[in-house]
């Protein structure tokens, strides 16, 4: 999972870092305003409460790691093989996870096709924003992470799938 956000990081911080590259050229000072500078500062903050702390160190990140802890040398290959969707709880999942982690996914991916079609300033406002949510996310994954090897594993319900009585 952390490879996976920070790939995605790569690919947003130059859009998100636009702003910067372009503030020295007289086209930029006209098209980069007080307004938007204050509106990029401020969705960066709103995306690290609300993607970085609520979205991802309260809830997601504890589950990814949890579920991570369950894939051992007994796990199935192909849970190891695709240890990513499923510590996100894409399969191997209670049905109610597995909505849950589906629907966000398609949603995560519709909202990327919309940003890709703002243009300059916008998209680096949500681009920022987007950076600073996923930066915040990805070392709370690593650091919940280094905390379960240490002994300290999140107390979620890993939301593994039912098992069936005959």
């Amino acid at each position: 999972m952390v490879a996976v956000l920070s790939n995605a990081i790569r690919r947003l911080l130059p859009i998100a870092l636009e702003p910067f590259s372009k503030a020295g050229s007289a086209a930029a000072a006209t098209a980069f305003t007080p307004l938007h500078w204050a509106q990029y500062v401020g969705f960066a903050l709103i995306m690290a409460y609300a993607e970085g702390y609520k979205g991802f160190q309260l809830k997601f990140s504890p589950l990814v790691v949890k579920r991570a802890m369950t894939l051992g040398p007994n796990s199935p290959f192909h849970h190891k093989l695709f240890a990513a969707p499923y510590s996100m709880g894409l399969f191997h999942a209670s049905k109610k996870r597995q909505i849950i982690s589906w629907t966000l996914a398609i949603g995560i991916v519709g909202l990327v096709k919309l940003v890709k079609a703002l243009a300059f300033p916008y998209r680096s406002i949500v681009d920022a924003g987007v950076v600073v949510g996923l930066s915040w996310g990805t070392a709370s994954i690593a650091g919940i992470y280094v905390q379960a090897l240490r002994g300290q594993v999140p107390v979620i319900d890993p939301a593994m799938p039912e098992k069936k009585v005959n």
